[in-house]
């Protein structure tokens, strides 16, 4: 029996199911990262950043 090929449809569903939560924990890392080092800073206040 002839294996059929995926349908384009299915391989986009694959595809979100699997790099869906990687690109969210992926986020979630530099997120928390960016925070870190923000918040260890001793020159930092936190209304410097936000200034324009």
């Amino acid at each position: 029996m002839m294996r059929r090929p995926y349908q384009p449809k299915a391989i986009d569903h694959m595809l979100r199911h699997a790099l869906l939560p990687m690109t969210l924990d992926i986020e979630h890392f530099a997120k928390a990262k960016l925070m870190r080092s923000l918040t260890e800073r001793s020159d930092e206040d936190g209304y410097s950043i936000v200034e324009v």
